[in-house]
């Protein structure tokens, strides 16, 4: 039950890095936020998204394209940083 409870707080977590992360993307397309600070905010989630996905030997993927999704988990052995859509989709 401790798991069950640890994966539905990481995936709460997960949903807003992903919202933060899809609002940094449109800023950075409609450039209302400087590159530098972009890159150091982005930096800090994808940061923090990785390690709630090592916790369940996943990998966090984050598709800067703000017309879709923006964070994603794949596993570990798929890894081959190429994602694009594949892997589970955070939204």
């Amino acid at each position: 039950m401790e798991n069950l409870y640890r994966q539905f707080e990481a995936h709460k977590e997960l949903i807003k890095i992903a919202k933060r992360l899809h609002k940094l993307d449109c800023d950075s397309c409609n450039g209302t936020i400087e590159e530098q600070k972009w890159l150091n905010r982005v930096g800090i989630l994808e940061g923090r998204a990785d390690d709630l996905a090592n916790e369940f030997g996943l990998v966090a993927y984050h598709q800067t394209d703000p017309r879709g999704a923006s964070l994603y988990l794949v596993n570990k052995e798929q890894d081959n940083g190429e994602h694009y859509s594949e892997g589970i989709c955070i939204s």
